[in-house]
């Protein structure tokens, strides 16, 4: 025999309880928003659906903001004043708009902690003046961080004079991440220092779960390694996502981006034209080159781009097909995160009861993880 059972609805909180009538035992089922079972509650014990649906506490660090310069960016030196203050802030601001036909990049230098400078600077063999541009920048602490999505994200800077060419033996600096990446991450780097103020961007290659290679990239014409600069680089899973209030998207491209406008659609739902941070993630033409995005085409919907080669040594400015990364963020203002290179706890509740507490950062590898609690009661 089964006996009887009794039945409770709460429907606020979305919990079914039913009550054995001769042992007075329960148990109670806890439901999502769409019918879908997510825990099974017993006085001794909590199961767990594949999908749970919990109640999370969480405490974000304000690390990082993002902004656009819309149409005023020259050669002449522009300073942005930070919203707040960072200890170790690396900024991204490329690629540059296409408004102006000559061959350009974004420069920063004269990072501080509520500040960064950065201008537009020409290649060697251009005038050095240059026109209105737009530009999107994002400004990181650096560090190991987990987005309330729980995204990964690390953001570092190194200090390297490795430089790549068609004129120089290339060496590359070997970047190893310390976050623990399930796949391999979409990679954005900069140079971050204006100490050799030759003109200059960076190269990637070769990124997986465990690190990636950058070096800085001058003209085709240039026969001398570049004086050595901090570069700047972050890391971040592929994948759209909520990055506590600002929607994002992070990707990289196929393999088929040359010197031919590209059209890159975006699959996250953008309300507004999300702010762009881009380069090229591979390196399989052997001329230098660099991005540009077209304002025009930009849109919630996705945004136009192209490699763009100097004409130092030649007027050829066909590229072969590269892979580009790049991380879409909309919206202005802060972002934030948890620190994932301090202990943090995270703790999950069903209607207002803690059920599980998540671990990251811990010393001991251990300690970290998500830990289910066991409780007799749901709590009030």
């Amino acid at each position: 025999s089964y006996g009887s059972f009794s039945q409770t609805w709460d429907a606020e909180n979305r919990l079914v309880t039913v009550t054995e009538t001769g042992s007075g035992q329960t148990t109670t089922f806890a439901y999502d928003p769409d019918g879908q079972r997510v825990a099974t509650i017993t006085p001794n014990s909590v199961i767990y659906s594949p999908y749970p649906y919990y109640e999370e506490e969480v405490s974000l660090m304000p690390m990082g903001e993002v902004g656009l310069l819309d149409d005023i960016l020259t050669h002449t030196p522009k300073t942005i004043m930070l919203a707040q203050n960072y200890n170790n802030p690396v900024v991204f601001a490329q690629p540059l708009s296409r408004d102006g036909g000559d061959t350009a990049v974004v420069r920063i230098t004269d990072v501080r902690s509520d500040r960064f400078t950065l201008y537009i600077q020409e290649a060697p063999n251009k005038d050095g003046g240059h026109t209105t541009e737009a530009v999107s920048y994002l400004v990181l602490e650096a560090g190991n961080w987990l987005l309330p999505d729980g995204t990964q994200l690390e953001v570092g800077r190194q200090t390297t004079a490795a430089t790549v060419g068609p004129g120089i033996n290339n060496q590359w600096l070997s970047v190893n991440f310390t976050s623990n990446f399930k796949t391999t991450p979409v990679v954005i780097s900069q140079v971050q220092t204006n100490n050799d103020p030759y003109w200059v961007k960076t190269r990637q290659q070769n990124s997986s779960v465990s690190g990636v290679q950058i070096a800085m990239e001058q003209d085709s014409g240039r026969s001398n390694v570049h004086g050595a600069e901090i570069i700047g680089w972050l890391a971040i899973e592929p994948g759209t996502g909520n990055w506590a209030g600002h929607l994002f998207e992070a990707g990289n491209t196929a393999d088929v981006v040359t010197h031919n406008w590209h059209q890159l659609n975006f699959s996250q739902n953008f309300a507004a034209k999300p702010r762009v941070a881009a380069a090229i993630a591979t390196y399989d033409g052997g001329d230098p080159a660099h991005l540009r995005y077209d304002q025009a085409s930009h849109s919630p919907e996705g945004v136009r781009l192209y490699i763009e080669e100097d004409t130092v040594t030649d007027s050829e400015i066909n590229h072969t097909t590269e892979v580009v990364s790049y991380l879409a963020v909309e919206g202005d203002g802060i972002l934030k995160a948890i620190d994932n290179g301090l202990t943090q706890r995270i703790t999950y509740a069903i209607a207002g009861q803690t059920v599980a507490v998540r671990v990251t950062g811990d010393p001991d590898p251990a300690n970290n993880g998500l830990h289910h609690l066991y409780t007799d009661h749901l709590g009030s």
